[in-house]
């Protein structure tokens, strides 16, 4: 079971059916949880079961946190795809700008990255990479 919601990845990366050429909201709820388990099942494989069946409300929290951090650079990846092969004149304005999207997808997965790594237990801090937006 998924420690984050379709509300929560929908509110945090503010997405809504047109973004994903849904025409009604079931569609565009049951993609949304296919992101969130997809994103659940990342996160349960990079922390371990033991740890992602915590009860500790501080992991639970983080995990929870990386879950929807990671549903939204899914949810956005779904969105460049959708950008890349639309075959009509114009986006509709609400797309995300084609520029932007891709940097959104790196920083949901790096947000999500540096909230795992605490789990790592091969992880250096040491060798932590440099983000020019740090």
């Amino acid at each position: 079971m998924a420690k984050t919601s379709v509300e929560l990845v929908q509110a945090e990366g503010n997405f809504y059916k047109e973004q994903f050429a849904k025409d009604s909201e079931e569609e565009f709820e049951a993609l949304l949880q296919q992101r969130v388990d997809e994103a659940a099942a990342e996160v349960q494989r990079e922390v371990g079961a033991e740890t992602y069946a915590s009860e500790e409300p501080v992991t639970e929290a983080l995990l929870c946190t990386a879950e929807t951090y990671l549903g939204c650079a899914k949810c956005f990846q779904t969105i460049e795809s959708i950008i890349a092969t639309w075959d009509q004149e114009q986006l509709p304005s609400e797309f995300v700008s084609a520029e932007r999207v891709g940097a959104m997808i790196e920083r949901y997965r790096r947000l999500a990255k540096e909230i795992l790594d605490q789990y790592d237990q091969t992880y250096d801090e040491a060798t932590r990479p440099y983000f020019a937006s740090e």
